[in-house]
């Protein structure tokens, strides 16, 4: 259940502002008037600031009893003391910053954005089991799955067969089994924490200390036990060893026999989820795959990938392309672990090793097949865009062909400022596109949330 949660080990990026950009000291740009500031005061309460209803000063709208924005990334956000709260998965909105509950209103939560780091927000609708799409459908903040979690404040606050797991600065209730600390699992729901990792039953670790030889790593939600490890001999059976966000640790083996539909390396026996979405087949380093694929070699062992006879750096459209079997978002990637890629790419940890793949500031300086995800660890890397339409299902921006995903829906693009029906162009840091709210002036709404 917790693959969603902390699949994405990536941290998120901004792009930078621009020189026209107000400050985060929330000072305007050059070239604002006192008499402008009245005027735009004279609007309602600034976005942060708490309000009853109507409008709020700079575009902001009044939404669960605090001033907001939507956003994309914390550009959006440059106000003092304010960031972009659950764009990870979707349409964010401006925040004031938090590091607990204590910091928020009574009326709020201190949901989670970085380590340390959380926004204060409303409760979503949706109670624990309800469906969700993102994380502002549910009242914890968390959607999982698809699945809105439980908020917790410790143990006894969970019911029989749940655990109380501490994010960074929230808790919610996960599925929990009988299994003790390194006792071997596969899922989470085998251990009395709700937290397999590497093989073994591990837990959180807010205060930065673990047991049984584990490092404390922070992730975007929460912080976790990991095992380090070399390769994958020392990781014990039921774990394989992967590059995860730019470390080496123990990763916990799937089930998933060679050639079965695979979603991430967890899925596979063999600890490698292929491009063709299949779990990879072991092989011998000389040889041993059939036609079409070569055996390649990273930190989970080796595996036969598809392989064509493009060096690193030349054109591709996927991944049969390349030597290397990686096309990476439009040119041939290669193995990077001596931190060396040939002039314009920049060596990027995934789950099964590290690659040489091109950093960028916005969608325009990638290859038409890629956008400029700024989820890396690296930095804002191109990567490919989804297969989604626009209007599409999506749970994350890279699923969404054009590469924004917000409310479980792929976003059109923009750039000319026009939109289809009654939907809004809005501009974020580093694009336009349309968002499914606010609508146009004359459209139906329920709220003031809903319009432009």
């Amino acid at each position: 259940m917790w693959a969603a949660l902390w699949g994405a080990l990536w941290a998120l990026s901004a792009c930078d502002a621009g020189d026209d950009a107000p400050g985060r000291d929330g000072a305007p740009p050059d070239g604002a008037t006192d008499a402008t500031a009245a005027a735009d005061a004279s609007l309602g309460p600034p976005v942060g600031a708490r309000c009853e209803a109507g409008r709020c000063a700079a575009g902001g709208d009044c939404v669960g009893g605090r001033c907001t924005r939507p956003c994309l990334g914390d550009a959006d956000c440059p106000e003092a003391d304010l960031i972009c709260v659950g764009a990870a998965q979707g349409l964010g909105q401006c925040a004031p910053a938090c590091g607990a509950a204590g910091d928020c209103a009574a009326d709020e939560i201190c949901a989670t954005e970085a380590p340390g780091l959380g926004g204060c927000v409303a409760p979503g609708p949706g109670a624990a089991g309800a469906a969700c799409e993102g994380s502002a459908a549910c009242a914890s903040r968390v959607c999982s799955e698809g699945v809105c979690l439980a908020p917790c404040a410790g143990p006894g606050d969970c019911p029989a067969d749940t655990a109380c797991l501490a994010l960074h600065t929230q808790s919610v209730c996960v599925t929990a089994g009988a299994g003790a600390d390194e006792a071997p699992c596969t899922r989470g729901a085998d251990c009395a924490t709700g937290v397999c990792r590497g093989g073994r039953c591990t837990t959180t670790c807010a205060d930065g200390a673990c047991d049984h030889d584990r490092v404390c790593r922070p992730y975007q939600q929460l912080a976790l036990c990991e095992r380090r490890c070399a390769d994958t001999a020392g990781c014990g059976p039921g774990a394989a060893c992967a590059l995860v966000a730019g470390l080496t640790q123990c990763v916990t083996r799937g089930a998933g026999a060679p050639g079965a539909a695979c979603d991430s390396p967890s899925d596979c026996a063999s600890a490698v989820c292929g491009a063709d979405g299949a779990c990879a087949t072991p092989c011998a380093v000389d040889g041993g795959c059939p036609a079409g694929q070569a055996c390649l070699t990273d930190l989970t062992g080796s595996t036969c990938r598809p392989a064509g006879s493009a060096a690193a750096g030349a054109p591709c459209a996927a991944d049969p392309d390349c030597a290397s079997g990686l096309c990476a978002a439009g040119r041939c990637g290669e193995g990077c672990a001596a931190d060396a890629c040939p002039a314009g790419l920049r060596c990027t940890g995934f789950l099964t090793g590290a690659y040489c793949f091109a950093p960028c500031r916005d969608d325009a300086e990638c290859p038409a097949a890629a956008f400029c995800d700024p989820r890396f660890a690296e930095g804002p890397t191109c990567f490919w865009r989804g297969v989604v339409g626009d209007d599409g299902r999506c749970a994350a921006h890279g699923d969404c062909a054009s590469g924004r995903c917000a409310d479980g829906r792929c976003l059109p693009a923009c750039p000319d400022g026009r939109c289809p029906g009654d939907r809004a162009c809005v501009a974020f840091a580093t694009g336009a596109w349309c968002s499914p709210t606010p609508r146009v002036s004359g459209a139906a709404c329920e709220g003031d949330g809903a319009c432009a």
